[in-house]
């Protein structure tokens, strides 16, 4: 009878535990960056990358990080730095700032004569005209006039650009060499790493591991549990609760019951709604659909479900950061709110 058969293959999954157990271990523990929800969120990736990226921040790295890392983007890309010039450089003065004209990391060593652009994409695609954008800021800056240019297009898999401008290359870079470097540069600077740094590298580079990383020993480790036992893991994925569709039914009821509100473009991952009467200058409308009328919206992200539920007031992807600022600042003498208010630049998934 069907009902035998798959009591049989539920069976043979519970006692394959060692798989299970392993793959446990290599999940269980608490994690600093997942505890802060940060998992893909670009921007948070973008500020931790940054910080250890930047010479002279106190994660006992030094140079060495961002030496390694333009080496190994140089050696593989087509660009006329080459990774000699890196070796011999001194990147000791680089300053890095992270969102500085949107740009996901900008690297300006004054030494060396050399800018680094990098946009960082973990599960988004590349906007349209974003790159050309970008890599016309560079060019055009007077203050940078004659030094060499380097620009890198980070994704989990090594995604080529498809956008910039005619005469500038993207150089494409994977998370996966980003990991690798970074984790050599932790070797190789123990001596100068106290713990609080290494519990911070390792728990990133942990993170990229368990979250980000397709070819991770934890994706290889699931991959192989699944093909072993796909029948009754298929099972047990048709009698999931989806959670996230219970609460969005929940969530339009309840905001259908309340005339004051009004939903807007939500998502898989995020509900969101607005007050009926809220309206804000043209100017601090938002680029993306959600926030295209509005400019800020209350947002229930499913991330935390079915633990908790939080309500966040979200500023929209606007152009410009001074008038992002302004915006929150207006919000903020209001009463329609009192909680924090999140700063949101990017469109959400």
């Amino acid at each position: 009878m069907p009902e035998n058969r798959d009591k049989i293959l539920l069976e043979n999954l519970v006692m394959d535990v060692g798989g299970l157990e392993k793959l446990e271990g290599m999940i269980a523990g608490f994690n600093l960056f997942e505890a802060i929800g940060m998992r893909s969120q670009e921007i948070k990736h973008s500020a931790t990358l940054a910080f250890l990226l930047n010479p002279n921040k106190p994660h006992g790295l030094g140079d060495y990080f961002l030496r390694r890392f333009l080496k190994g983007i140089t050696r593989h890309s087509d660009t006329e730095i080459s990774p000699i010039s890196i070796d011999c450089a001194d990147l000791s003065d680089a300053e890095v700032w992270c969102e500085r004209k949107h740009i996901d990391i900008l690297i300006v060593c004054k030494s060396a004569e050399l800018v680094i652009a990098i946009e960082n994409k973990i599960y988004a695609r590349e906007s349209e005209g974003q790159l050309e954008t970008y890599d016309t800021y560079v060019n055009s800056n007077d203050e940078w006039d004659g030094y060499a240019k380097l620009f890198v297009f980070l994704t989990i898999n090594g995604d080529k650009a498809v956008g910039g401008s005619e005469d500038v290359k993207w150089a494409s870079y994977a998370h996966g060499n980003v990991t690798e470097v970074l984790e050599a540069s932790l070797q190789a600077n123990k001596t100068n790493i106290g713990v609080d740094q290494e519990v911070l590298i390792r728990h990133y580079l942990e993170l990229m591991r368990r979250h980000i990383l397709p070819d991770s020993d934890i994706a290889k480790l699931a991959g192989d549990i699944y093909k072993k036992h796909k029948q009754a893991l298929d099972l047990i994925f048709q009698h999931i609760p989806n959670v996230r569709s219970e609460a969005s039914g929940h969530l339009n009821t309840l905001i259908s019951q309340v005339p004051e509100l009004v939903k807007v473009h939500s998502t898989n991952s995020v509900f969101r709604f607005r007050h009926k009467d809220w309206s804000f200058r043209k100017e601090w409308c938002g680029e993306a659909k959600a926030f295209r009328d509005f400019g800020v919206v209350y947002e229930i992200p499913y991330r935390d479900l079915p633990e908790k539920l939080t309500i966040e007031l979200v500023v929209g992807n606007i152009s410009s950061a001074e008038k992002r600022h302004a915006l929150r600042d207006e919000i903020a003498s209001k009463t329609i709110y009192t909680g924090n208010i999140m700063d949101s630049n990017y469109p959400r998934a």
